[in-house]
């Protein structure tokens, strides 16, 4: 699971996701799919793809207004995998 993996889902079921980074701060990918750090001061001295994959829980909100809940990577996963039959894959035009 990538970065991308996890802006394309929040932006496709209107969500919001945060994983740990270093320096005890946190990554909040929302709705629109953008990645934020609150509090970052610096250009960061991590990689946040790095971050995702090495993450093993995540914070979770589901909408507007709803209780953020932990889950695991392997549900943040099923998640990710869930979008595959969700919108049809691009055609592939080798010509």
């Amino acid at each position: 699971m990538k970065l991308t993996d996890l802006k394309r889902l929040t932006a496709r079921k209107t969500m919001e996701v945060s994983f740990p980074v270093p320096d005890g701060l946190e990554c909040v990918v929302d709705s629109a799919g953008v990645a934020r750090i609150p509090g970052l001061k610096a250009p960061p001295g991590f990689n946040l793809d790095q971050c995702v994959a090495e993450a093993e829980s995540f914070t979770v909100r589901a909408g507007a207004g709803a209780a953020p809940r932990r889950a695991s990577r392997a549900e943040v996963e099923q998640l990710v995998a869930s979008l595959s039959g969700a919108a049809p894959a691009a055609p592939d035009h080798d010509e």
